[in-house]
């Protein structure tokens, strides 16, 4: 199964998105909420019943005829005000409670989580999240992971004006998450929108993918090292050399990553924003060639370069 999700402002009016139903999706079932702001298009072989119906969300319970699945679907478009932002989590809250189906809950939140999700632009302050932060934890939902920049929104402006920030996201209960074996989010170019757009995937697969272990170069210029890998080492099995080495191996490898991330944190995605910073600033600076935005740029790249040396392994 896949959802498409967008903040697409340019267009405004309910006739313009009746054409774009009928002409270009060719959807059979068409929602919207009771502002007109938010659109929920469903395909062939779905029902749909409507739940609830708000300014800041539109709930629907999807009954997939081809899975024999039912789920909750709740489409998010958040008000940029903060007190009124008030009354979408209160909604979210409502729905959250008593309920044992399956779960999906995405859209713009017009909120962060954490300041790494924003750069540029008021810092971010624990007061300006704690609201978000409470409503997630209360609904007991998590993040689906996602792949692309970490960044959804971009106000379009450069210098010291320029801000990047995820605002557009999806959740889902454990009873969802247990649907499927894969929940992935990808955020996709933004085009036509100051938003990404998201394209959620949800499959069953049959093998689990792992990250294969890398040895950090970083790691050796710590005082722990040796003392990591040394209890790790001294572990004790049978008599059997060659099975004892592989052993060992494999309970240094699991020291290792588990100290790692108690001491450096999980730097592969830290890298990855790094990055995307970097190639957003760099972008900026050909588009408003200025000192101002030489610096930012080559500040933006000495921080991605600081994180590559960490990842940098033997």
């Amino acid at each position: 199964m896949k959802a498409f999700l967008w903040n697409i402002r340019s267009v405004k009016s309910q006739k313009a998105f009746q054409r774009v139903h009928i002409s270009r999706l060719q959807m059979p079932l068409m929602f919207h909420n009771c502002n007109g702001k938010i659109w929920l298009f469903v395909n062939h072989g779905f029902t749909a019943t409507l739940i609830s119906d708000t300014n800041q969300q539109l709930s629907l319970n999807l009954c997939s005829q081809t899975l024999g699945i039912s789920f909750l679907t709740t489409i998010v478009y958040a008000k940029c005000d903060k007190n009124l932002r008030m009354d979408l989590w209160g909604d979210i809250l409502s729905l959250s409670n008593g309920i044992s189906m399956p779960w999906i809950l995405g859209g713009d939140f017009n909120a962060v989580l954490n300041g790494v999700e924003k750069i540029g632009g008021i810092p971010v302050v624990a007061a300006d999240v704690e609201d978000f932060n409470n409503c997630v934890e209360a609904c007991d939902v998590l993040q689906i992971q996602y792949k692309g920049s970490p960044f959804t929104w971009w106000n379009g402006r450069a210098g010291d004006d320029c801000i990047f920030e995820r605002l557009d996201r999806v959740f889902s209960n454990s009873e969802f998450q247990g649907l499927y074996s894969h929940l992935e989010v990808e955020h996709l170019t933004r085009d036509g929108s100051d938003h990404a757009a998201l394209l959620l995937s949800c499959e069953n697969r049959n093998s689990k993918l792992q990250r294969p272990f890398k040895f950090l170069k970083i790691w050796t210029e710590h005082e722990d090292f040796k003392e990591v890998v040394s209890s790790g080492w001294d572990s004790t099995f049978a008599n059997n050399p060659f099975l004892d080495y592989k052993r060992k191996i494999k309970h240094v490898k699991k020291a290792l990553t588990i100290w790692s991330r108690q001491t450096y944190g999980d730097i592969f995605p830290q890298l990855l924003i790094k990055e995307e910073i970097a190639k957003l600033k760099e972008k900026l600076f050909e588009e408003f060639p200025s000192q101002e935005n030489r610096a930012v740029m080559q500040k933006a790249k000495a921080e991605y370069t600081r994180y590559l040396h960490l990842e940098e392994s033997y």
